[in-house]
């Protein structure tokens, strides 16, 4: 990935993936986009809210990612879904099975981790890495986890899990809720 790039914060909407659709090559080029993949939400283009976690996910996959923006470039963030198993695997092991493998040119975003997600998730993540040629992680912070006396170690730790090291993460620094 280029050194500097853009990263807007998006939900996994469809508006978000058709304006990305719309930028041109060279915006393209320098945007890295975090997708944070949502709990279940109405399908603007089905006009029908999904009816389980795989069809959301599958719809998330083909409809949204692979046809509105299928680019390395760019984070994918379940931790809104910390916890939730489709088909035995968590929801990131899902996306990365349905993308990766669902096309002729393997696309491989970037995965997300928390300091503060579940084992499960955790163990979704490395699996994830084990499995794809995953070449970088994001490693997201919020402004609690920046106040954990601990998190230097909690970094270190994740870092040894997931077999990375410092220079092939990007540290994502998320200032949401703010209070200044």
């Amino acid at each position: 990935m280029k050194p500097d790039f853009y990263l807007p914060i998006l939900k996994s909407k469809e508006g978000e993936f058709t304006a990305l659709s719309k930028l041109d090559s060279f915006t393209r080029k320098h945007i890295c986009p975090l997708i944070e993949v949502s709990r279940l939400e109405y399908d603007s283009e089905s006009k029908q809210k999904p009816k389980s976690m795989e069809e959301h996910l599958h719809s998330f996959c083909h409809k949204k990612f692979i046809k509105k923006w299928c680019c390395d470039n760019t984070f994918i963030d379940t931790f809104l879904l910390d916890g939730i198993l489709v088909n035995g695997k968590t929801c990131l092991e899902y996306i990365f099975l349905q993308v990766v493998t669902g096309l002729l040119m393997p696309v491989v975003p970037i995965p997300v981790a928390h300091i503060g997600e579940s084992m499960m998730s955790r163990l979704g993540l490395v699996n994830v890495i084990n499995t794809y040629p995953v070449k970088e992680i994001g490693i997201r912070l919020r402004i609690e986890d920046a106040m954990d006396v601990h998190l230097e170690e909690k970094i270190s730790a994740l870092l040894k899990e997931t077999g990375f090291e410092p220079e092939n993460c990007h540290l994502i620094f998320d200032l949401a809720d703010s209070d200044y």
